[in-house]
């Protein structure tokens, strides 16, 4: 579905402009701001893990768990996670919306609020908890990845690390 959702993005670029990859802003990356962004992304999670297991009740959700134990293919599941999942999420939420949040009377500061607030409420299977706590504060940072380094090359990665390190941590807490 990621595929196929990635396909209609960039067929509704093409209807309105030539060039995808101005649209979509796939520009290098700059080291330095790449650096600062991936150190960000390592602290956020930490304190995340460290909210987690101090307040593992109110974190407690199912659908991760139920989701690693039913897949058929752990490998296909991680591609799915850590590969095509943020790449369609982040074309479609900091590619596409976030292209039009930000030429809107919004601009960047809005783009980046408004494109979170979506994300994080169609996670919602996580619940409220984990949609504030967690998840929110990594949308807010994506955007801010993406805005500051005019690139949605590197959250994607960002989201690409999250979602490894989550399936990890899951991995862990099975086996």
């Amino acid at each position: 579905s990621s595929i196929a959702g990635a396909l209609m993005i960039l067929f509704f670029i093409k209807l309105k402009t030539e060039n995808i990859n101005d649209y979509l802003s796939l520009n290098s990356l700059n080291f330095k701001s790449s650096y600062y962004f991936f150190l960000a992304t390592f602290a956020l999670l930490i304190v995340m893990e460290f909210i987690s297991k101090k307040y593992p009740d109110i974190f407690a959700t199912e659908f991760v768990l139920e989701s690693y134990k039913s897949a058929n293919s752990l490998p296909l599941l991680y591609l799915g996670v850590v590969i095509f999942g943020p790449i369609f999420e982040e074309m479609l939420f900091r590619g596409f919306l976030f292209k039009g949040l930000q030429e809107s009377f919004l601009g960047s500061t809005g783009a980046v609020i408004v494109s979170s607030i979506i994300f994080s409420a169609i996670h919602i299977q996580y619940g409220i908890a984990v949609i504030v706590f967690l998840l929110f504060p990594m949308s807010i940072l994506l955007g801010y990845a993406r805005l500051k380094s005019n690139s949605l090359i590197l959250p994607i990665l960002l989201h690409s690390l999250n979602n490894l390190l989550t399936c990890l941590v899951t991995h862990f807490e099975i086996y």
